[in-house]
């Protein structure tokens, strides 16, 4: 994480986003500290993201199906 807490530098590509989702796929529940809440809040809405490409759909799609506790 950078000083001020930026974690750009660290998103994945699509073939990251299909080896993540791959291991998300079995957990039904998530918990979360607000800070990664936050940041995992802009996959409730993913269409506002413009051009995202298929892997990226289904890791939004398993994020808004699983019960998050915070």
């Amino acid at each position: 994480m950078a000083d001020d807490g930026n974690i750009e530098w660290s998103a994945p590509d699509e073939e990251g986003f299909a080896f993540i989702s791959d291991l998300r796929r079995p957990i039904g529940m998530y918990l979360y500290g607000r800070r990664t809440y936050e940041t995992m809040a802009i996959w409730k809405t993913p269409d506002v993201i413009p051009g995202l490409k298929p892997a990226i759909l289904d890791f939004a799609d398993l994020a808004r199906g699983r019960q998050v506790i915070m």
